[in-house]
């Protein structure tokens, strides 16, 4: 495993987080027959993200300098819902992704969650990682 930093990403660093999802997403589409499959617009995942920057949970995680992979998640009242979590393809499955997840899921727990769901893709190394934390993702 590569050696990583977690940590809340800075609003000068949405494009970069973006590229990770883009990138994973285009990844993912390829692996399951959709190659070619519109991606979502780069403005609204970066307008989306620095929402969630601001008023949710937001971690990366860095490596060499560069963000690698991102995880985040919005508190509302009792309730924390994933709304993200993805690695750059050669970095999926390298034991990166679990401890961003436990910690944006500890920050949620902390805010007052009391309920944790997320709505999956359907990769179902991710779809292990949320059941290994308690939630039965659906796709």
């Amino acid at each position: 495993m590569p050696n990583v930093i977690y940590r809340t990403p800075l609003e000068t660093e949405i494009p970069q987080t973006a590229s990770v999802f883009l990138e994973a997403v285009a990844d993912l589409y390829a692996r399951h027959g959709a190659a070619g499959a519109a991606l979502p617009e780069r403005s609204f995942i970066e307008q989306m993200y620095e929402h969630i920057r601001r008023t949710g949970i937001f971690r990366v995680a860095e490596s060499e300098g560069r963000i690698v992979a991102v995880c985040h998640a919005v508190v509302r009242d009792s309730i924390w819902f994933l709304s993200g979590f993805w690695a750059l393809p050669e970095l999926q499955r390298q034991k990166i992704g679990m401890p961003m997840l436990r910690e944006v899921w500890e920050a949620g727990a902390a805010a007052g969650a009391r309920t944790f769901f997320t709505w999956s893709s359907v990769d179902t190394t991710a779809m292990a990682a949320y059941m290994k934390m308690g939630m039965l993702p659906g796709y």
